[in-house]
């Protein structure tokens, strides 16, 4: 399982290199704007899959989800995350596995 997740983070990784942008992101707990970014019928599947990708990312901790959109949506490695954070690389990789095995928890749950 987890390789098919390693060939995911790089298939997204390179999807946004070609488009070369980065996602936008929101810590904004507005209902408001949860309720625009839930599907409708006629969006695609691929779109609903990250929505539901992205509500999943917002149900985790602030600290889990602080590392998981350092690491997936800013491409940073753990290394570099322990020199963003200020934090032990011990401790950048064992919150970065928590918050992954969190993250196929809630997502696997929607």
């Amino acid at each position: 399982m987890l390789w098919l997740l390693t060939i995911a983070r790089r298939s997204a990784l390179d999807r946004l290199r070609l488009e070369n942008r980065r996602p936008t992101l929101s810590d904004s707990n507005d209902p408001t704007q949860a309720w625009e970014a839930i599907p409708d019928g006629d969006s695609l599947p691929e779109e609903n899959r990250w929505r539901s990708m992205h509500f999943a990312v917002q149900a985790l901790s602030p600290e889990h989800r602080q590392v998981i959109e350092l690491a997936y949506y800013q491409g940073l490695s753990q290394g570099e995350i322990a020199e963003v954070l200020g934090w032990p690389l011990g401790t950048v990789k064992t919150r970065l596995r928590t918050a992954m095995e969190r993250l196929r928890q809630e997502w696997g749950a929607r």
